[in-house]
């Protein structure tokens, strides 16, 4: 335990102060089943008031039942978890970075508190928030300290199976950024010609007729993901944004053998149906890769939550992963671009 608080302490340096007691003041003569009551209908009124699309003045109101939730004793850490967790997801969807930092931290330093067997069975809650907090070392282009977060993360934890799959994928994103991009195949391909199908790889590195170099975006993405929905229209912004650089986007999409509600369709069938999607109804001037279910080109990837979009540059390198789509999303792509043109 005191190795994992030493390596903790560089992780969450410049940070949060939480210091936990097991007597605070404001509790007294609570009874125990009146404390955890309390602690239900806090953590209730913090999920409800960040439901949605809240504004961030309800968030500025939610702030302070979690400093009230705070001030409650250790035997309650479970719902002071489950509402600092909750605020993570707000701030990651909102974009604000320091505030994901500070509720994560948060939660590191509530799970200090919790003997082996709570820390598997809050397991997916903690292991959120080092994620949290590796997630946004590996987008300001630390990635060696996104891999020294994870590193951090208990061993009980990590040993849980669902864990375990999540940690070797998050693990597996830091480690693709300055490796070499693995190539786009796939079995059919949407918006391209009947040769480039037959050849079945996109072309992901390289420089343009003039000789400059390219930067291409690869975004997998999936018909029934709403922030990937939010996605398309700013990735077709780029080509007026980026009009006179050469920049390149390809989509990747899998076939599940079913589509909106059409269960068992035949592999031509779902195809069809993705094509009408991504080229009329979305209006999408990118191609596509169809690959069969998610398998090798998503796992050598380690795509495990859509959207994922990945950036490279002219000489086949990865200069960002992004995962998900949130406020401040647009801007680091944008960024990324520019750093992959240079």
């Amino acid at each position: 335990m005191n190795l994992r608080r030493c390596v903790l302490t560089k992780a969450l340096q410049g940070g949060l102060v939480f210091v936990l007691s097991a007597s605070i003041h404001t509790v007294g003569a609570q009874s125990d089943t009146s404390m955890h009551n309390q602690a239900r209908e806090l953590a209730k009124s913090v999920a409800q008031g960040v439901e949605g699309r809240q504004s961030m003045e309800s968030a500025r109101r939610v702030e302070g039942e979690i400093r009230k939730l705070d001030s409650l004793p250790r035997s309650v850490t479970d719902e002071k978890l489950f509402a600092h967790g909750v605020m993570v997801g707000y701030y990651q969807t909102a974009g604000m970075p320091e505030l994901v930092r500070y509720h994560a931290r948060a939660m590191i330093a509530l799970a200090q508190e919790l003997d082996p067997a709570s820390e598997v069975q809050f397991a997916s809650i903690i292991f959120g928030a080092y994620q949290a907090l590796a997630d946004l070392s590996a987008l300001e282009g630390r990635p060696r300290e996104a891999e020294a977060i994870l590193s951090a993360v208990p061993s009980e934890i990590v040993a849980v199976p669902t864990i375990a799959r999540s940690f070797a994928a998050a693990s597996g994103r830091y480690g693709l950024i300055g490796s070499k991009m693995p190539p786009i195949a796939a079995s059919n391909w949407i918006g391209v010609s009947s040769a480039h199908q037959a050849d079945s790889s996109a072309p992901i590195a390289g420089t343009s007729a003039d000789g400059n170099r390219r930067a291409t975006i690869v975004e997998f993405t999936a018909y029934w993901c709403a922030p990937c929905q939010d996605s398309y229209d700013y990735l077709k912004s780029l080509r007026t944004r980026f009009a006179n650089q050469p920049v390149d986007v390809i989509l990747v999409t899998s076939r599940m053998g079913e589509f909106r509600g059409a269960k068992h369709l035949t592999k031509d069938e779902e195809t069809r149906k993705l094509s009408e999607y991504f080229t009329h109804e979305q209006r999408l001037p990118f191609p596509v890769a169809v690959t069969d279910s998610a398998g090798p080109l998503q796992a050598r990837y380690y795509v495990d939550a859509y959207p994922e979009i990945v950036v490279e540059n002219g000489s086949g390198e990865i200069v960002k992963v992004l995962r998900g789509w949130s406020a401040d999303t647009p801007a680091l792509l944008t960024s990324a671009v520019s750093e992959a043109l240079k």
